[in-house]
C-alpha cells in the first residue's frame, strides 16, 4: 500500500468497477492524444492491432505504426468548501468525506494514467505531482480546512487558467444553484466542465445545524407545513439547476453515498463518451 488513499480506495471500491472506470477512463481520454510517429519493426510484445500490412508485404518483415502522445490531459478538481458541506446525505455520511473520496479516486485514476491533475479548493489551486502523498496531504487539508470560502470565489481562479482543462466541480445543491451564470458561460467556453452534486438529507428527522455541528431537534423537522415548503423549494430549485447546467452543456451526476461513487463516474464518463461521438 502506497498510503493512505490507496488503502480507502480498495476498502471502499470493488475491484471490478474500479478497472471499468479507469478502462473506461484510458478510452475517453489516452485515444485521442496519440499521434502518429513513424513505422518500424515488429518485436514481440507489440499490439497486433498497429501492424502495418501494407509497409510489412513490401519489406516481407512484420511492421508496427508507432504513435507518440501529443500532450497529457489536464485535470482540475473543484472542491466546495462552503459551509453547507459540513452537513449530511440522507445516508447520514458528512458531505465532505465524500467529497474526499471522490476526489481519492479521481486522483488515483488521472494521475496512474500520467495526466496532469490540479486542485482548486479557498480559491488556490495545486498542482498535484505524480504523488499520492501529495495528493492524500492536499486532501487532508481541505477536510480540516473550517473557513467558509465561496464555490463563486474558487471559480474566478479558473479564468486565469490558459490550457484547456476538464473541470469536475464537486459540491451541492446549494453550490450548483449558487454558480454565477456569466462566470459559467466564459469557463464552458474554454474548459469541459463536469458537476458532482453530493445530495443533502432533505426528507429524514434528524436534521445537522452546520454551524453548530449540533443535530436540529426533531420538532422542527416533523413540522409538515414547514416539510411541505421545503419539497416544493428543493424541487423548484433543482429544475432551475437542471436548466442551467443544460444550457451551457455540463454533464453532472448526483451522489449521496460512498459505495455508490465509482458507478456513478462510470455513467458520467459514459455520457462524455457518448457525446464524443456525437460531437
Amino acid at each position: 500500500m502506497k498510503n493512505k488513499i490507496l488503502k480507502e480506495i480498495i476498502l471502499k471500491t470493488n475491484a471490478k468497477t474500479l478497472k471499468i472506470l479507469n478502462g473506461l477512463y484510458k478510452s475517453i481520454y489516452k485515444k485521442q492524444i496519440n499521434e502518429y510517429k513513424n513505422i518500424r519493426e515488429y518485436v514481440l510484445g507489440d499490439e497486433i492491432k498497429n501492424i502495418n500490412w501494407k509497409a510489412s508485404s513490401k519489406t516481407q518483415k512484420l511492421q508496427i505504426k508507432e504513435y507518440e502522445s501529443k500532450s497529457q490531459n489536464s485535470f482540475l478538481l473543484v472542491l466546495d468548501n462552503s459551509n453547507s458541506m459540513n452537513a449530511e446525505t440522507n445516508k447520514y455520511e458528512n458531505k465532505k468525506e465524500i467529497v474526499i473520496n471522490i476526489a481519492s479516486i479521481l486522483g488515483y485514476i488521472i494521475q496512474n494514467n500520467d495526466d496532469k491533475l490540479r486542485i482548486l479548493f479557498k480559491q488556490e489551486i495545486a498542482n498535484i505531482k505524480n504523488n499520492f502523498y501529495e495528493l492524500d496531504n492536499k486532501l487532508t487539508n481541505y477536510k480540516n480546512n473550517q473557513e467558509n470560502n465561496t464555490l463563486h470565489g474558487s471559480l474566478k481562479c479558473i479564468e486565469n487558467i490558459k490550457t484547456k482543462h476538464t473541470i469536475i466541480i464537486i459540491t451541492d445543491i446549494k453550490g450548483v444553484d449558487n454558480l454565477d451564470e456569466t462566470l459559467l458561460k466564459r469557463i464552458t467556453k474554454k474548459h469541459v466542465v463536469f458537476i458532482i452534486n453530493i445530495n443533502d438529507n432533505y426528507h429524514n428527522n434528524h436534521l445537522l445545524n452546520i454551524d453548530k455541528k449540533k443535530r436540529i431537534s426533531t420538532f422542527f423537522t416533523k413540522d409538515l407545513k414547514l416539510r411541505k415548503i421545503e419539497k416544493e423549494l428543493r424541487s423548484k430549485l433543482i429544475k432551475q439547476n437542471k436548466k442551467k447546467l443544460i444550457k451551457y452543456k455540463i454533464g453532472s451526476i448526483t451522489i449521496e453515498t460512498s459505495e455508490e461513487i465509482v458507478i456513478k463516474l462510470i455513467k458520467l464518463l459514459e455520457e462524455r463518451k457518448k457525446w464524443i461521438h456525437l460531437s
